[in-house]
């Protein structure tokens, strides 16, 4: 008979599978970065999370429809501002707003460096 010791063995713990908790604030912005135009690595820095967890977030089925549609609705907001843009310079109207919405969401370049000068 093998001798035994008088010591209790201790269970293996493992943390595989076990899931951080997120708030759903945290998610929501997290979301709203990734509709933003945001990389998934930018967004693991900037709310101290790892990068699967945030694709996990992300990529959820339910929260996957939702960027989609976030994704559509501004592509019908460019279309309009951009054509609101183009009727501003072709009528020598005000155009404010729809440059002013061009601007924040990138598609006119705002800087003077030389690389945003090309796409003028």
């Amino acid at each position: 008979m093998p001798r035994e010791s008088g010591y209790q063995k201790l269970p293996i713990v493992s943390n595989k599978g076990v899931a951080p908790y997120i708030p759903p604030a945290i998610k929501a912005a997290v979301i709203s970065s990734y509709t933003a135009g945001k990389s998934i690595r930018k967004i693991a820095i900037e709310f101290r999370l790892g990068r699967p967890t945030v694709t996990k977030i992300v990529k959820n089925l339910g929260q996957e429809r939702l960027v989609e549609r976030a994704i559509e609705q501004s592509k019908d907001f460019f279309d309009a501002a951009i054509e609101s843009y183009y009727f501003a310079l072709r009528e020598g109207t005000d155009g404010k707003r729809a440059a002013e919405f061009l601007k924040v969401t990138g598609v006119i370049p705002t800087c003077g460096c030389v690389a945003c000068a090309r796409f003028r």
